[in-house]
């Protein structure tokens, strides 16, 4: 290794790996520190974001949701083409969705039955209200082989039996975008 001599001594060339490494190892907690510290608060911002949740809504939450999606596959991945007559038509399916609530977040799991196959596929979700009425809920699929995932929001009736509204995401059956309208109703 290269020396530089200087009127203080003799300091060693380092290549910037070691130079990394030596900041890394020295100062790896305060690194640790400040990635953990912003990840804190994005979790923090993003549970804020939903209201908290009385009692009386998450009771009313818990448990079985049954009913139907109608799915509208979207004629190309990027949305941008209108349908044409060669595009599916829209395919309805059964849906049962199990809800466990929390004092912000919701979370839980999706059952849906496709009708051409009666196959069953799993979802998992995250969610939360984003104002008493409207449910904000992001899914993704449980099957590891399989790429499904989206958003969808929905609204919940004033009597809170009933779950309304539409989702967009990108489905495994399609290959490509899907869009359509979700209906609940507590079990």
């Amino acid at each position: 290794m290269d020396s530089v001599h200087s009127g203080k001594g003799t300091l060693k060339k380092v290549g910037i790996g070691s130079v990394l490494l030596a900041l890394l190892s020295s100062g790896g907690v305060f690194l640790y520190d400040i990635f953990y510290d912003t990840a804190k608060d994005e979790a923090k911002a993003l549970l804020e974001t939903y209201v908290r949740l009385t009692p009386e809504r998450q009771r009313s939450m818990e448990g079985k949701w049954r009913g139907a999606i109608t799915q509208v596959p979207l004629t190309s991945t990027s949305g941008a083409n209108p349908p044409s007559p060669d595009t599916p038509s829209p395919l309805a399916y059964a849906v049962e969705f199990y809800f466990k609530s929390g004092l912000r977040r919701i979370t839980g799991k999706i059952i849906v039955t496709s009708p051409n196959s009666n196959a069953i596929r799993n979802y998992t979700f995250s969610s939360g209200f984003i104002h008493d009425q409207y449910l904000s809920l992001e899914y993704q699929t449980s099957d590891s082989g399989s790429i499904a995932f989206g958003s969808a929001v929905l609204t919940l009736d004033l009597q809170g039996r009933t779950l309304n509204g539409f989702f967009i995401g990108i489905g495994d059956e399609s290959n490509g975008f899907v869009s359509g309208h979700v209906t609940l109703h507590k079990q």
